[in-house]
């Protein structure tokens, strides 16, 4: 299952790959949340539903502060790899899995990340995450400016020719 571009997840065995080299290895509970929030990526999926597809029951209140302490261990595992994704939660709506960053950002990681190797190269995209949100939305809008503004004097130059 792709997790995000050259990420995928194994569900078999829990683990994670980046071009084909194993990053991470997610086991037991943690796996299973992961396959079920894959399996139904950028939709919510009910508190409910987790617990019943993981644990087997429809008893919330036995359950529930179980699912926040494995949700918490799945961020944190998937933080360590760096990876294009997150985990939100909503509280009438439960969980979903959906991209961290807009899609041009997410190209920009993959060309600049991309090797068949496993030296994993850390770009300036990855390092966004240590900053603000409003950082990595001015960064994102000086992109779109550099890409439009590239797109005009293309244009412009084909135009005088």
């Amino acid at each position: 299952m792709e997790l995000d571009v050259g990420y995928s997840f194994k569900a078999e065995d829990g683990s994670i790959t980046h071009n084909g080299c194993e990053l991470l290895s997610i086991t037991g509970i943690r796996q299973e949340i992961l396959k079920l929030l894959l399996t139904n990526k950028n939709k919510f999926v009910p508190r409910v539903e987790i617990i019943e597809v993981v644990w087997g029951n429809t008893d919330t209140s036995l359950y529930n502060s179980s699912l926040t302490q494995q949700i918490y261990l799945l961020r944190k595992d998937l933080a360590k790899i760096d990876i294009n994704i997150k985990i939100i939660s909503h509280h009438h709506q439960g969980y979903k899995l959906c991209n961290a960053y807009s899609d041009a950002l997410k190209r920009e990681t993959y060309l600049h990340s991309h090797s068949n190797n496993c030296s994993f190269k850390k770009t300036v995209i990855a390092k966004l995450r240590d900053f603000p949100i409003i950082t990595r939305n001015i960064f994102q809008l000086i992109i779109f400016i550099i890409t439009i503004l590239n797109s005009f004097i293309v244009t412009y130059l084909l135009i005088i020719r």
